[in-house]
């Protein structure tokens, strides 16, 4: 009897879990990046912390560059993203802030604390700022929570995107995605589960020299987030 109740229960969990293993398999790249767009367009809160980290080869010589960041969002209208430049020992580290509290706007950039060079009045002109100087990181998933605040009209322009075989990333799951066609050959790192973007990679040739990068996230949603992961410093 006991046996045949285990039996039984198996067999619902069956009924779950193979349909579900079915959809995952049958999910097109096209799919996945629209449900991943879906899930950061309607969370209520979002955190991560992470890391960009460029490699520039030149001529066989290779020079690394990390940039740690942060994000921390609730929603509708409270967000702040950092993000720093490491310099090395007894060098402090590069630093940009853009902190929105309602309508208040604020930011900061440790090479031009004075704001002569940058002067953004929106949050989408700060986050654009940022972007490239950032490796991305202010760009990528920004755009997807506040798709209608960015000046970017997606975070991600893949043309034909493609799976790729299914890798784990940090203990996750994730679906792979990847474009041949793209130039800065882009690949992608997904949830199965949750759909958050958990690692970005992309390589780019630029005559004098080679940039290899890999963006890594730890990210958290429909959490609380504390007010000091919100405050302007």
């Amino acid at each position: 009897m006991q046996v045949f109740k285990r039996l039984s229960l198996l067999g619902v969990g069956l009924v779950f879990i193979l349909p579900s293993l079915a959809q995952s398999k049958t999910l097109s790249a096209a799919d996945i990046l629209q449900q991943m767009k879906r899930v950061y367009a309607s969370t209520k809160s979002y955190v991560d912390r992470g890391t960009v980290s460029s490699v520039f080869i030149d001529k066989g010589k290779k020079r690394v560059v990390e940039k740690p960041f942060s994000t921390a969002f609730v929603r509708p209208d409270r967000f702040r993203y950092e993000f720093r430049e490491k310099k090395g020992f007894f060098k402090e580290d590069d630093k940009f802030v853009i902190s929105l509290i309602g309508k208040g706007l604020k930011t900061y950039w440790s090479l031009d604390p004075e704001q002569q060079q940058i002067k953004p009045k929106t949050l989408g002109e700060a986050l654009s700022a940022a972007a490239g100087i950032s490796g991305g990181s202010a760009r990528w998933v920004p755009t997807m929570l506040m798709p209608d605040r960015t000046q970017f009209k997606n975070a991600f322009t893949l043309s034909k995107p493609k799976r790729v075989n299914n890798e784990v990333v940090n203990g996750v799951e994730c679906f792979q995605l990847s474009d041949p066609t793209d130039y800065r050959r882009l690949t992608l790192w997904i949830g199965k589960k949750d759909y958050l973007l958990r690692k970005i990679y992309r390589e780019q040739d630029f005559g004098d020299f080679r940039l290899e990068e890999t963006t890594n996230y730890n990210p958290e949603t429909d959490g609380e987030v504390k007010q000091e992961l919100l405050n302007f410093q």
